[in-house]
């Protein structure tokens, strides 16, 4: 008897969510805000041909294209001219819908006390938001379903490593510590994330082709890879994630977003862990996967090619709510001014000016709307999945 399969599709067949599309519609406005909200235009024509300014602003930063339209032949102007960081000194503290003289034109949303625009910070505040949110979802998700497939399906007394492949994983990791911590980090100066993510890669490489061509030529020991991974789970759930979040980003000395980004990531997979290996027990325990191993197939290409296809789809409730949590996250770093850069303009960090300029509601109500709608849509989003998740179950169960 065929047993049927959960996939994203069989969860939604009719393929329309109104929390999803509001927040497929809001996360493009973010990512593209550029070519709603700047003070250079799309595209112009000169003598030198034609130009896309916004383009080249985006992807070289340091290069100064604030000139005015009146240079070019031709220009396409976005549908708002102002940019989030550009400053007009007779503008300040704009309530919604004023204009301002020497700008000659309506501030919509109101600006704040130097004078930028409130809808162009909004916007690049949801730029941001949606970035860190997506970002560390995705950092989050990759650790969260490697432990949870690997935690479920090997348990405490089925993995067997050769012991030569763990002793030179453990010369190479106390090898690449000091590589990292007396050349790479201090002498060159590279991040500390690419340290990481270099050690993960050729750490996984090294033990790999130890592991598959070296053997067993000193024998086998049994890891309990499951206790390993939930004692690191409880460690992480212990203590309160903006509370770990703090600590983490207090041992970085530079304030960066992608700082924000990674430790976010970090701190929320055991979530996503829980899920699968929850998941992935029920799973391995399947007519269809025990079949599967009855052909004798790598246990690698079990867990990718048929475990995960079967326990993905929980997970998507997992994540939709650590998007809404990130952006709650980052908000309130920005708020407190700690880990995001204080020269990004940010939903956070407007709500920490109105918290200063009490006249300025405009300043604490759309950026607090905005951040709002953006959990809400992500929220209802997963709600949704799990409730056809469990529909999907019990139809399962009765049939």
């Amino acid at each position: 008897m065929k047993e049927s399969r959960v996939t994203y599709k069989t969860l939604h067949p009719e393929g329309k969510s109104l929390p999803l599309s509001l927040l497929i519609i809001l996360s493009l406005i973010g990512l593209f805000y550029p070519f709603i909200s700047n003070d250079i235009p799309i595209l112009a024509v000169d003598s030198d041909g034609i130009h896309a300014p916004v383009l080249e602003s985006v992807f070289d930063r340091s290069k100064n294209l604030s000139r005015e339209s009146t240079e070019y032949d031709w220009s396409l102007k976005p549908l708002f001219k102002f940019s989030p960081h550009n400053q007009h000194e007779q503008c300040i503290s704009l309530s919604p819908f004023s204009s301002c003289h020497t700008t000659s034109s309506t501030h919509w949303l109101g600006t704040d006390s130097i004078g930028r625009d409130s809808l162009a910070g909004i916007l690049n505040g949801l730029y941001i938001a949606v970035k860190v949110g997506f970002l560390s979802s995705i950092i989050s998700l990759i650790i969260g379903v490697l432990f949870g497939l690997v935690s479920g399906y090997y348990g405490d007394y089925t993995l067997r490593v050769s012991r030569i492949s763990l002793g030179l994983w453990t010369l190479f990791s106390l090898v690449w510590c000091y590589a990292s911590v007396y050349t790479t980090f201090l002498i060159f100066g590279l991040s500390i994330w690419f340290n990481l993510i270099t050690y993960a890669i050729f750490s996984f490489l090294i033990f790999y082709l130890f592991h598959k061509y070296v053997g067993g030529l000193l024998g086998y020991s049994v890891i309990p890879i499951d206790f390993i991974v939930q004692r690191f789970m409880e460690i992480f759930k212990s203590i309160p994630n903006l509370v770990l979040l703090l600590a983490l980003l207090a041992t970085l000395k530079k304030a960066s977003l992608w700082n924000v980004i990674w430790i976010i990531g970090l701190i929320r997979w055991p979530e996503i862990c829980r899920y699968v290996r929850s998941e992935m027990l029920v799973a391995r325990e399947s007519n269809y996967l025990r079949s599967v191993r009855a052909l004798g197939l790598e246990d690698f290409r079990i867990i990718i090619k048929h475990a995960l296809p079967n326990v993905i789809s929980p997970v998507l409730v997992s994540a939709s709510f650590g998007f809404a949590i990130a952006i709650l996250m980052e908000s309130s770093l920005s708020f407190l001014g700690i880990g995001v850069p204080l020269n990004e303009i940010t939903l956070g960090s407007m709500l920490n000016e109105a918290r200063t300029n009490f006249q300025m509601w405009w300043l604490a109500v759309f950026p607090g709307l905005l951040i709002f709608v953006l959990m809400s849509a992500a929220y209802f989003w997963g709600q949704s999945i799990e409730r056809r998740l469990d529909h999907r179950l019990k139809n399962q169960v009765m049939g």
